[in-house]
């Protein structure tokens, strides 16, 4: 299809000028587009340099005609919380995200504390309590490591909820142990809660604590659709091991361990791009280790505009195309 100019328009707070296309498939109103090699439009990917706009009105199925927003303001579903003036580029689902000029600190320090956690032998873990809290009861702790062959793997044990001194073990085999924490981010009652393999006493989450060896990102949680950097000035070949919601998969929790590359300065960078961190989990780095985790600066070609009126996530922010 050969698209038309469409003279400038005003709907509600939304006024601009654009295109119309067909579509390639079903499309979601107010994300990011782009051109495909037929002439349709379709989703742009993340991060993109070549949209033609967002879409208005969405669109059900391919061939269906639909409308794209070119210049002017627009609506666009927010993929992060944004706010008045941030400058956005293509997130995750074409949605919108922050756009970054300069590197994004998600930890400028994160210190290893691999003398907290013993043993690699694959096993189940068993939690328990050294005595009966009932504010415990039926929490769930998280636990994060990899299996026999070295996959990542999370999953939430919840302690007895009758009484939390009578043990509980996961259903998964964890070689190792990178990282625990209490699933709804509050603190243990006055007593520590044991994570034991078949071979003995893996780690202890300490009584008033809610995590060990799993840090929430101190300067920024979210990565923006970024890959992850890693930058310690000691040499090290030890891991750290992200938890947290990857760009393609932006509503499935998943976990990652980054090995870092043993130079000196060491450095090291995710395999994926992420949405968001939610932990970053130091039970592998060498103890007392401080390591930088950050984002890159984006490429300016992505800059898509700047927002007249922020949102939170998922629902409708204004851009200025």
């Amino acid at each position: 299809m050969i698209p038309l100019n469409v003279s400038s328009w005003t709907y509600g707070k939304f006024e601009g000028s654009g295109v119309p296309y067909e579509a390639a498939g079903a499309l979601d109103s107010g994300i990011f587009v782009r051109i495909n090699l037929d002439g349709e439009v379709e989703e742009a990917e993340l991060s993109a340099t070549d949209s033609v706009g967002v879409i208005y009105g969405g669109a059900t199925a391919r061939y269906e005609p639909v409308f794209v927003i070119n210049s002017g303001k627009s609506p666009v579903v927010a993929d992060t919380e944004l706010v008045n003036r941030h400058l956005v580029k293509v997130g995750p689902d074409g949605c919108a995200t922050a756009y970054q000029s300069s590197e994004n600190d998600i930890q400028t320090a994160a210190i290893g504390v691999a003398t907290s956690f013993t043993g690699r032998a694959a096993s189940v873990i068993t939690i328990a309590q050294a005595g009966d809290v009932a504010a415990d009861r039926g929490r769930g702790i998280v636990l994060v490591g990899t299996n026999a062959a070295g996959d990542e793997i999370i999953e939430t044990v919840t302690l007895n909820a009758l009484n939390s001194t009578t043990g509980v073990a996961s259903t998964l085999t964890f070689a190792t142990l990178a990282g625990a924490y209490t699933a709804d981010g509050a603190v243990l009652g006055a007593q520590n809660v044991t994570l034991t393999a078949t071979a003995g006493l893996r780690a202890t989450l300490l009584a008033a604590a809610s995590h060990i060896g799993a840090v929430i990102p101190a300067q920024n949680a979210e990565a923006y659709g970024n890959s992850v950097h890693f930058y310690s000035a000691a040499q090290d070949n030890t891991f750290i091991t992200l938890v947290g919601y990857k760009a393609a998969t932006p509503d499935t929790l998943t976990a990652e361990r980054i090995q870092l590359d043993n130079n000196n300065p060491s450095l090291a960078e995710s395999s994926d791009e992420y949405r968001q961190i939610t932990r970053i989990c130091l039970g592998e780095l060498t103890n007392g280790r401080s390591v930088r985790i950050y984002t890159e600066a984006d490429d300016p070609a992505s800059l898509m505009g700047r927002l007249v009126e922020g949102a939170t996530r998922g629902a409708t922010a204004i851009i200025q195309l």
